[in-house]
């Protein structure tokens, strides 16, 4: 709590209190939705940023051409309703819809959902909406490079030191779930640090859609991922963001309350570094498929 209300204090200085409030964008409907993001759940009706959130006053979203196609793609992600709790793994309810500022819409499967294995996830999901599932390429945590093409052919098996390789297997055909049993191997098998090896490091003046923040211990057994979720832009340059997180066991992906109003969820880059956790390695990332 005195993160939240140290964040209240800061935003107070940067931003006006008045906000502006806009219909989706133009174009964009349920129909969208569900083409763009073909795992979308909702019957009839659909939950957008401009639906859901405040933007403040002065700020918008960049122009859609100074963006890649996976940082436009996750800067309209869906999300949920505002009634709609934190659910973990087996059925449980990790956090209550208030304390939190609103759940992504992003359903998961599998124990692989962990915080560092949902940007693994993210990148998968990318590749197959641009039918690029050939170009999936996931650094474990120990052992051999996961690429589509060899998890087709192979059999994932570990060694006494719990190394990842490929044992020949019957080739296998390319299919839906062929490819998410391999992001899910990918995501099994990712840690905070190995995480980070699939990245890019790039300067938080750079930060966009899409991009990483982590942080984790000298072993990564403890640490946090956030993934930049969106960023509105305004005519003095100035920046704002909104991150999104999972649990370090499963959970589902979520806004965290940053703020006491639930629908203002956006920091600057220095606010995002001061909510998060110390640890002893931190940095921005960028995932190489933009």
């Amino acid at each position: 709590m005195r993160r939240i209300l140290s964040l209240v204090f800061l935003a107070t200085l940067v931003f006006s209190n008045a906000f502006a409030e806009s219909n989706p964008p133009e174009g964009i409907d349920r129909d969208w939705y569900v083409k763009h993001y073909d795992f979308y759940t909702i019957p009839d009706t659909f939950y957008t940023y401009e639906g859901e959130f405040v933007f403040p006053e002065g700020f918008h979203r960049p122009d859609s051409s100074s963006l890649t196609p996976f940082q436009f793609w996750v800067s309209h992600f869906p999300t949920w309703h505002s009634g709609k709790s934190v659910g973990a793994w087996g059925g449980s309810r990790y956090r209550v819809p208030d304390s939190i500022s609103r759940v992504v819409h992003f359903p998961w499967h599998t124990r692989g959902f962990r915080d560092c294995g949902i940007p693994i996830r993210l990148m998968g999901e990318f590749l197959r909406y641009q039918h690029r599932e050939f170009d999936l390429k996931i650094i474990p945590k120990n052992g051999v490079t996961i690429t589509y093409e060899e998890f087709l052919k192979g059999k994932p098996v570990y060694n006494n030191r719990g190394a990842l390789r490929f044992n020949p297997d019957k080739q296998r055909d390319t299919s839906m779930k062929e490819f998410n049993r391999s992001v899910y191997l990918g995501m099994r098998n990712t840690t905070y640090q190995s995480l980070t090896a699939n990245c890019d490091s790039i300067t938080p003046i750079e930060l966009a859609p899409g991009d990483l923040y982590v942080g984790h211990d000298e072993k990564s057994s403890e640490g946090f991922a956030y993934v930049i979720m969106n960023m509105l832009v305004n005519d003095e340059g100035e920046k704002i963001y909104t991150f999104a997180t999972g649990c370090a066991l499963t959970c589902d992906f979520h806004v965290p309350l940053v703020s006491e109003d639930r629908r203002n969820p956006w920091l600057t880059v220095e606010q995002i570094i001061e909510y998060a956790p110390d640890f002893e390695q931190t940095g921005f990332f960028r995932l190489p498929i933009q």
